[in-house]
């Protein structure tokens, strides 16, 4: 497996990790301490504050968590594809 580098934009970023060996993927987190509202449709952006280095023949993919969308929550586009 190809080692992928990240790097920290701003002071209180989280590196993201796996939970556990076997995970296919990261989990990212935003630094930022916030409660978006349950009610309404305002688009809230959040600040994850790394960049990362994905070796070449491989892509990232940002998607939602499972349980994310039950929670009304959802991403902008979907899905954000890093190549």
């Amino acid at each position: 497996m190809k080692q992928i580098k990240f790097v920290k934009l701003i002071d209180t970023a989280i590196i993201p990790t796996r939970a556990h060996a076997s995970d296919a993927g990261f989990d990212i987190a935003t630094p930022i301490d916030i409660t978006i509202p349950a009610s309404g449709h305002q688009p809230t952006k959040l600040e994850i504050g790394i960049a990362m280095a994905i070796p070449d023949g491989y892509m990232g993919m940002i998607l939602p968590r499972s349980s994310t969308g039950s929670k009304g929550l959802r991403m902008a586009n979907t899905a954000g594809i890093i190549d």
